[in-house]
């Protein structure tokens, strides 16, 4: 049930990051498209930062199960409002300001969810199977993710943002379904009495203290936090911008283009399913990294659809390997009791991504985006590289995590 739930709540991303851009691109001038794109990224990348941290501090206090019963919860309330809005305002500043509100919501929820349910993959199949777990689950949801992609904005094109944001509820209620039934019991039970006393801060600075005293963990959750910090401003914030004015694609053509990140994360997770190990945790998250920057770069470099599909492919297969491997990395090296917080950490590196997408969509305002996105991917890249050759140890290491943690 966790698994189907993950696919699910997976499934509804495509539509809550590019319906809220495709309808701001809609109801905002020319002059300031680009600008409230960014701001929205930006809005979504605050709430994933602050809630995604204090997500895997509540994940390590109480009973996993319940705090997903309560996200879960709230999602499918935000997603209703967002089509009470979308339906009944006309699109001018007050609906603006209503819609950038609930997508900081909507991002709060996501980021308290999915650590949340990551942390939960060990207890559940056992940590030497953690990274096989997660891929499978995650392909399950890449599985999904070519459909969904390519039906946001085929569904916005037939039946308007209003459809298209009511799918999201339909979906957000059957994630929350698929809690009820579920039996969850931790691998190590936590006191929690003295738990409630901790602060959230507290928690966040053990979380930070104990990532960098892990030299293995401090690699992973930096590389991922460089390449993505780099290139995820441009690509989840402006990249439904750059395909649909840059490239010249219309909604329904950016639906088929995008399928193909989907399509990339699939086939990296069903590889994972197989040939995902404790040994080749580190070997896998520098294979993905590559991949990504370089698909990036690619992506970026033409603006021709050709170039927009193959760099989608890359960069969601090395994204999905990436993710899957650092949270199995973690899993052999965290304890349990620690696992949500340094998880959580591996995932605010989206969040500081969608933090700095307000401003890279200033620059691409002011030089455009046909300046700013080939200079990001040659950045992103070097620096990538760079990791990688000065790091050598964490992924050339085939031994056990306790001779990747010194």
């Amino acid at each position: 049930m966790l698994a189907l739930g993950f696919v699910i709540v997976q499934g509804t991303l495509p539509f809550q990051l590019v319906a809220p851009i495709f309808w701001t691109q809609e109801n905002a001038g020319d002059d300031v498209q680009v600008l409230l794109v960014g701001l929205m990224a930006t809005i979504r990348g605050v709430a994933m930062v602050v809630f995604g941290i204090y997500g895997g501090s509540l994940a390590d206090r109480f009973n996993r199960r319940t705090v997903l019963l309560y996200a879960q919860t709230g999602g499918f309330v935000v997603a209703a409002a967002t089509v009470v809005v979308v339906m009944v305002g006309d699109g001018g500043p007050v609906a603006m300001t209503l819609l950038f509100a609930l997508v900081f919501c909507s991002s709060a929820l996501w980021a308290v969810d999915v650590p949340t349910r990551q942390a939960m993959v060990p207890d559940i199949v056992g940590i030497d199977s953690a990274s096989r777990g997660l891929a499978l689950a995650t392909s399950g949801a890449w599985m999904l993710a070519p459909v969904t992609v390519l039906s946001v904005g085929f569904l916005i094109d037939r039946i308007g943002f209003s459809g298209a944001f009511g799918l999201v509820a339909v979906l957000q209620a059957a994630a929350l379904l698929t809690l009820l039934p579920m039996r969850y019991r931790p691998t190590v039970q936590r006191d929690t009495k003295p738990a409630r006393r901790r602060t959230a801060l507290r928690d966040l600075r053990e979380g930070i203290a104990y990532t960098w005293s892990q030299p293995a963990l401090r690699w992973v959750v930096g590389l991922s936090a460089l390449m993505t910090g780099i290139a995820m401003p441009a690509i989840s914030g402006l990249g439904p911008t750059w395909v649909t004015t840059v490239v010249g694609a219309s909604f329904t053509e950016f639906g088929f283009i995008a399928a193909f990140w989907g399509l990339g994360g699939l086939v990296a997770a069903l590889l994972l399913t197989r040939f995902a190990s404790p040994a080749r945790s580190g070997a896998i998250v520098a294979i993905g990294a590559a991949f990504f920057a370089t698909g990036f770069m690619v992506f970026g470099s033409g603006q021709t659809p050709l170039f927009a599909i193959v760099g989608n492919v890359a960069v969601g297969s090395g994204l999905v390997a990436t993710q899957i491997a650092g949270v199995g990395l973690i899993a052999q090296i965290a304890p349990n009791e620690m696992r949500g917080r340094v998880t959580s950490l591996l995932l605010v590196d989206r969040a500081l991504a969608q933090f700095l997408a307000l401003p890279a969509a200033a620059i691409g305002q002011l030089v455009g985006l046909t300046v700013l996105f080939p200079i990001l991917g040659v950045l992103c890249l070097s620096v990538v590289a760079f990791l990688l050759l000065t790091q050598r140890r964490f992924w050339l290491n085939r031994g056990t995590a306790e001779n990747a943690a010194r």
